[in-house]
């Protein structure tokens, strides 16, 4: 059985019940501190006081410890097996411990309790196959540990808490997870579903699968982490012209990754492109950046779907650091007054369209497929709504503006299918 409070590593527990059967003995594997990680079944008169406390308290008592470093039971013992002689004292039966190695390097214990009759040679050499398993288990435990424990540190690092932040780049760069003195730039793909479609909890699965992708494309060092609808890399070289040369093409190259493994052709994803930064450190200020480009990207059609934080021009005043929590208090009172109206999808559609094109009511109404008194109606129309007058270049201005924010934040995801209807353009999730 699995220690309670001790997180399950798959696969030891079926080693260690099928041993336990094969051998008729009680079989423990235990961690380098003597903390037993899976335990066979314990028959009350086949199981001493030791392992019966270990158990139960999760860790062996200190005596047993005592005695059985003594014995040999270190983290240097090396890969033959240890006989350890009953002691009565503390309440120990004679038993056998088989270390664990990976590549040579103990990191963990089998042990069978023999009590009176010893096992044997062919016993003796079936513990050492399973021990070998025992070690390919708890190795690739570990690696996922490390692999967890990595993408937490990354999160960490792109922290708004300078303290957490800076935490993290330490020691990201004392594992050597990062080139100290590298510069470091920061790409964040945004997942765009379909019109009417939500983004899941399977997407952040996606992601991470396509950032495995992209990382054998990507030259140097780098970071990557996938979390809700977003993944993150942060890619980092000490020739900084190198990064200037290459992070357009990188970005390209990690929406090509995230869109093959999506599995869907109407998904789409958005590529923001953050600063060039002159160390780790200063991460969280390009993930900024970078994912207010993604979001400009995510959801104003105009844009290209990778875009850099230098090239998003007007929309680096109106997007918001975190979007998802802005509300449509930032919005103008006109588009507002716009937004609360029922049924006004055709006049928003009509107002953006007109203002993308300067004004040119020809050229609008040519867009729209209208003629030019449908246009002129609809136009007069949102002046007695909004409040407004289309002649004036500063609610003209505000007008622009104000929808262009209204769209960034998720409050006006609506676009025109081409057949006269409206649907939802999807809104970036927390």
């Amino acid at each position: 059985m699995v220690t309670p409070g001790r997180e399950p590593i798959v696969g030891l527990q079926r080693l260690v019940d099928s041993l336990a059967a094969r051998l008729g003995r009680p079989v423990v594997v235990d961690d380098l501190d003597l903390r037993p990680l899976a335990h066979s079944p314990q028959p009350p008169d086949a199981t001493d006081r030791v392992r019966t406390v270990s158990i139960l308290s999760r860790e062996a008592p200190p005596e047993a410890v005592a005695y059985l470093r003594d014995q040999g039971v270190t983290s240097d013992a090396g890969p033959d097996a240890i006989r350890i002689p009953a002691n009565r004292e503390i309440g120990l039966d004679a038993r056998l411990c088989q270390p664990v190695t990976d590549e040579d390097r103990t990191i963990g214990f089998l042990w069978i309790i023999e009590g009176d009759t010893a096992l044997g040679p062919e016993e003796t050499d079936l513990v050492v196959d399973v021990a070998a398993a025992v070690g390919d288990v708890i190795s690739r435990h570990g690696s996922k540990a490390a692999e967890f424990q990595m993408r937490a540190r990354v999160s960490d690092l792109l922290s708004d808490d300078p303290a957490i932040s800076c935490d993290a780049a330490a020691a990201l760069l004392d594992a050597g997870a990062f080139d100290e003195g590298a510069s470091a730039a920061a790409l964040v793909a945004l997942a765009v579903p379909p019109a009417g479609d939500a983004v899941g909890a399977t997407v952040s699965v996606l992601l991470r699968r396509g950032l495995r992708g992209c990382g054998r494309e990507v030259a140097g060092r780098h970071l990557a982490v996938a979390r809700a609808d977003e993944a993150v890399v942060l890619v980092g070289h000490k020739d900084q012209r190198w990064l200037e040369d290459h992070l357009e093409d990188l970005a390209n190259t990690l929406r090509e990754e995230l869109e093959e493994v999506t599995h869907q052709e109407d998904w789409g994803i958005a590529i923001g492109i953050g600063s060039i930064v002159k160390s780790l450190a200063g991460a969280p200020l390009s993930y900024k950046e970078a994912a207010q480009a993604a979001t400009v990207a995510a959801r104003v059609p105009q844009v290209p779907d990778v875009l850099a934080w230098a090239d998003i021009g007007i929309y680096r005043l109106l997007v918001p650091p975190d979007t998802h929590e802005q509300d449509t208090a930032v919005i103008p009172r006109a588009i507002r007054e716009l937004l609360d109206r029922p049924s006004s999808e055709m006049l928003l559609h009509t107002l953006e369209t007109y203002l993308d094109l300067a004004g040119d009511a020809q050229a609008t109404a040519a867009a729209l497929y209208l003629a030019r008194g449908s246009l002129y109606y609809r136009l007069h129309r949102i002046e007695e709504i909004a409040g407004v007058d289309l002649r004036s270049g500063h609610d003209r201005l505000t007008l622009h503006l104000g929808l262009k924010l209204a769209r960034i934040i998720g409050a006006y995801p609506l676009t025109a299918t081409g057949d006269g209807a409206y649907a939802a353009q999807p809104a970036r999730v927390a």
